[in-house]
């Protein structure tokens, strides 16, 4: 599936790690893990916040306060309580939602929309990406990591305590502000974990 398609070179680094592209002398950078990230109670629709803005819950979308427009970036969202229906990615200030994953039995929909819902709108350009883990694994207590290269465009999600990722270039996204988010449906709770 990438014959033809414009690629590129990269690693994957854990904490700590940092690595040289041989002849170039470039430094990959660090990526900057987020802790204590809270949601931004103004910029959620649809969800009730609790414990400082941290735990939501509800049906709609809830977005951090925290804005980045360079680097790469990770952040952990827990899903206390989930029902295996929710989108997650990130969002520009002005709202438009970048792309979401949507977690069901074996699949990520992923889709990305301009302004509305991504659930009212999902169809639109929407891809099917098989996951590396099964379905199942997504349960309560869950935690997805999620990792954002505003150089690229590249968004990654994998589930904590399994192999794989799935990934998403959006270079539409690159340079901008944006923000994590996520989508929450009837019956999910998340936070970011600390």
């Amino acid at each position: 599936e990438l014959a033809s398609k414009r690629v590129s070179p990269f690693v994957f680094l854990t904490s700590n790690n940092t690595c040289k592209i041989g002849g170039g002398g470039a430094i990959v950078p660090a990526i900057v893990e987020h802790r204590g990230l809270t949601f931004d109670a103004g910029r959620c629709i649809g969800v009730d916040l609790s414990e400082g803005d941290k735990y939501a819950v509800g049906h709609g979308d809830a977005v951090a306060s925290e804005v980045f427009d360079s680097g790469k970036h990770l952040w952990k969202l827990r899903f206390p309580v989930t029902d295996r229906m929710v989108g997650v990615g990130i969002c520009t200030e002005d709202r438009d939602l970048g792309v979401a994953l949507n977690p069901s039995a074996h699949d990520w929909f992923t889709g990305e929309v301009n302004g509305e819902s991504w659930y009212s709108r999902r169809e639109v350009r929407r891809t099917h990406a098989r996951i590396p883990w099964r379905g199942e694994e997504f349960e309560h207590g869950s935690v997805l990591d999620v990792s954002f290269d505003c150089d690229t465009g590249a968004l990654s999600v994998g589930l904590a305590g399994s192999d794989g990722v799935v990934s998403l270039v959006i270079d539409e996204l690159v340079s901008k502000r944006v923000s994590p988010c996520v989508f929450l449906t009837h019956g999910n709770c998340c936070h970011f974990v600390d």
